[in-house]
Formats: structure tokens, C-alpha cells, sequence
């Protein structure tokens, strides 16, 4: 730690960043003057920064930077690694996320699934009492429809948005701005229609044969 107290005023602060996320995130520029003070009693560590462009597609340019150094310890950070290193943790990270939101998907769909049907044998004597009063049997059937679109639609409804709202979230923090995103909500989308449609099918198709024998 340097001896003495220095002083300094603040004059403007700008939002960036200088180097790899696991550094510190607030850094304080100071003229050269202060510099050559701090430098005399704390021997300083220099990093050197380029900006290039494309940063994203600069593979062949990281791996010659890499071999220039000759060094196995030389500190080089580029940004396509850590983009690289960025996406395959996002991909990870979805992947693992996809696999336990399918099982509650599924396991959420057989639940209300069985629950539907014991439902229907519950009120088996009801629909047969409807029946003896004039109600046909297409008419219990969409009264089926209608309810099943009601347990189906609502968890249906708020998945998607719970998993849109997941996906958003981990592009914002790995930094993906770009449209990509889109991909994996409309997969994760298509991925709950399906699903439920097929229990919402499965599920009219069993209370109705249970209501109507």
C-alpha cells in the first residue's frame, strides 16, 4: 500500500469495460503526475489493452496473439475466448435448465392429467343424470373441452412466459444483445404447446369416454 494520503477529484465516470469480468469493476484514472508517485513506492502491474473490431469473430487472430507470446504463464485475455467461454457456459446453463423444466412440464401435465380423470369418475352420475334430462352427449363433451382448456391454458400460459423471462435474463447477463435469443424461446415455446396439446387431446378424449358410457 502506498504511505501518504492523495488526493483526488473526481471529474467524470464512464460505464465500460476495460478488463475481463473477474477484475475489479471500478477502476480510477489518474493523471501521469500521480501515476509516477503511486509507482515509486508499489511497483505497478501493466496491462495492455487493444481494441480491435469484430472482436467476436477474431479466432485465427487470438490463437497467433497466443503463439507470439512464447510463454505458457503470459496472461492473455482475448475477447473471442471469452465470448467462446461465455456461450458454452450459456449453453450449459440452458441445457440444464431445458432438462428440468421438461420433466416439471411433463410431470406437471400427468397431474392435472389424473387429476381430470378423477374428476370425471366423481361426477360419472352427474353426466348420466344430464343425460336423462335432455343433455346430449356432444354437449358434455365440449363442456369437457371448455373446462380442460381452463386447467391446460392457465399453467400453459405462465410456462412460457417463466421461460421466456429465463431466457431473456441469461442472454442480458452473458451479453448477448443479438437476436439468437429467439431461437431457444420459440423452441421452448413449441416444446409446452406440444406437450400440453398432447394431454389436453389425451385428457378430453379419456373424461369423455368416462362421462358418456
Amino acid at each position: 500500500m502506498p504511505k501518504g494520503k492523495i488526493n483526488l477529484t473526481f471529474v467524470d465516470m464512464k460505464e465500460g469495460r476495460i478488463l475481463r469480468w473477474n477484475y475489479p469493476d471500478f477502476y480510477v484514472i489518474v493523471s501521469d503526475h500521480t501515476f509516477e508517485q503511486l509507482a515509486k513506492q508499489v511497483k505497478p502491474l501493466i496491462y495492455k489493452v487493444y481494441k480491435v473490431k469484430n472482436e467476436k469473430n477474431t479466432e485465427e487472430t487470438s490463437e497467433k496473439l497466443l503463439k507470439l507470446t512464447g510463454a505458457k504463464d503470459a496472461q492473455i485475455i482475448t475477447s473471442y475466448k471469452e465470448y467462446k467461454n461465455g456461450l458454452q457456459s450459456a449453453g450449459m446453463d440452458l441445457f440444464l435448465l431445458g432438462f428440468i423444466g421438461l420433466v416439471f412440464l411433463v410431470a406437471t401435465g400427468s397431474i392435472i392429467y389424473f387429476k381430470q380423470l378423477t374428476d370425471a369418475y366423481a361426477d360419472q352420475v352427474r353426466y348420466k343424470i344430464l343425460r336423462k334430462i335432455g343433455v346430449s352427449k356432444k354437449e358434455v363433451k365440449n363442456s369437457i373441452v371448455k373446462q380442460s382448456i381452463f386447467v391446460f391454458g392457465l399453467p400453459l400460459v405462465v410456462g412460457i412466459c417463466h421461460s421466456i423471462v429465463i431466457l431473456r435474463a441469461l442472454a442480458t447477463l452473458y451479453g448477448s444483445t443479438e437476436n439468437p435469443v429467439i431461437i431457444p424461446i420459440l423452441t421452448s415455446v413449441m416444446a409446452y404447446l406440444v406437450i400440453y396439446l398432447g394431454y389436453f387431446i389425451l385428457t378430453v378424449r379419456t373424461s369423455n369416454q368416462i362421462a358418456n358410457k
